[in-house]
Protein backbone atom coordinates (compact mmCIF):
# COMPACT_ATOMS: atom_id res chain seq x y z
CA UNK A 1 0.00 0.00 0.00
CA UNK A 2 2.80 2.49 0.91
CA UNK A 3 4.44 2.47 -2.83
CA UNK A 4 1.12 2.49 -4.13
CA UNK A 5 0.29 5.84 -2.50
CA UNK A 6 3.54 7.05 -3.42
CA UNK A 7 2.89 6.22 -6.95
CA UNK A 8 -0.50 7.57 -7.18
CA UNK A 9 1.03 10.74 -5.69
CA UNK A 10 -1.49 10.91 -2.59
CA UNK A 11 -0.39 14.02 -0.33
CA UNK A 12 1.82 12.40 2.58
CA UNK A 13 -0.68 13.36 4.97
CA UNK A 14 -3.15 10.48 3.80
CA UNK A 15 -0.57 7.72 4.55
CA UNK A 16 1.83 9.07 7.02
CA UNK A 17 1.42 5.95 9.16
CA UNK A 18 2.09 3.49 6.36
CA UNK A 19 6.10 4.12 6.62
CA UNK A 20 6.62 4.53 10.52
CA UNK A 21 4.31 1.18 10.92
CA UNK A 22 6.60 -0.68 7.98
CA UNK A 23 9.79 1.03 9.47
CA UNK A 24 8.60 -0.44 13.24
CA UNK A 25 8.28 -4.30 11.38
CA UNK A 26 11.56 -4.00 9.86
CA UNK A 27 13.58 -3.54 13.23
CA UNK A 28 11.24 -5.81 14.79
CA UNK A 29 11.77 -8.39 12.70
CA UNK A 30 15.85 -7.96 12.28
CA UNK A 31 15.62 -7.66 16.08
CA UNK A 32 13.71 -11.03 16.28
CA UNK A 33 16.32 -12.63 13.82
CA UNK A 34 19.27 -11.25 15.20
CA UNK A 35 18.65 -12.72 18.83
CA UNK A 36 17.28 -16.05 17.78
CA UNK A 37 20.30 -16.56 15.74
CA UNK A 38 18.10 -17.24 12.56
CA UNK A 39 19.61 -13.84 10.69
CA UNK A 40 21.96 -15.29 7.82
CA UNK A 41 22.81 -14.74 3.82
CA UNK A 42 20.38 -16.20 2.41
CA UNK A 43 17.61 -13.81 3.86
CA UNK A 44 19.76 -10.87 1.79
CA UNK A 45 18.47 -12.55 -1.77
CA UNK A 46 14.66 -12.19 -1.28
CA UNK A 47 14.77 -8.55 1.45
CA UNK A 48 17.28 -7.26 -1.30
CA UNK A 49 14.53 -8.49 -4.14
CA UNK A 50 11.42 -6.29 -1.94
CA UNK A 51 13.24 -3.58 -1.87
CA UNK A 52 13.87 -3.58 -5.56
CA UNK A 53 9.97 -4.20 -6.16
CA UNK A 54 9.10 -1.79 -3.69
CA UNK A 55 11.60 1.10 -5.51
CA UNK A 56 10.01 -0.02 -8.50
CA UNK A 57 6.78 0.57 -7.94
CA UNK A 58 7.42 3.99 -6.24
CA UNK A 59 9.44 5.20 -8.91
CA UNK A 60 7.02 4.79 -11.26
CA UNK A 61 9.20 1.90 -13.76
CA UNK A 62 5.99 -0.42 -13.63
CA UNK A 63 2.81 0.42 -15.23
CA UNK A 64 -0.15 1.78 -13.33
CA UNK A 65 -2.29 -1.25 -14.71
CA UNK A 66 -0.25 -3.93 -12.87
CA UNK A 67 0.12 -1.73 -9.48
CA UNK A 68 -3.74 -1.39 -9.29
CA UNK A 69 -3.95 -5.09 -10.21
CA UNK A 70 -1.94 -5.73 -7.35
CA UNK A 71 -3.44 -3.74 -4.56
CA UNK A 72 -6.82 -5.26 -6.01
CA UNK A 73 -5.64 -8.70 -5.44
CA UNK A 74 -4.34 -7.88 -1.97
CA UNK A 75 -7.68 -6.49 -0.73
CA UNK A 76 -9.42 -9.30 -1.90
CA UNK A 77 -7.42 -11.73 0.26
CA UNK A 78 -9.35 -10.26 2.93
CA UNK A 79 -12.95 -10.93 1.80
CA UNK A 80 -12.56 -14.33 0.93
Amino acid sequence: MLSYNIYSGYSFSSYFEYPLMVTQDVVMLVVFLLFTGRLSPTLLVPATAAVYFAYSVASGSLPHALITTLVVSACLKFYM
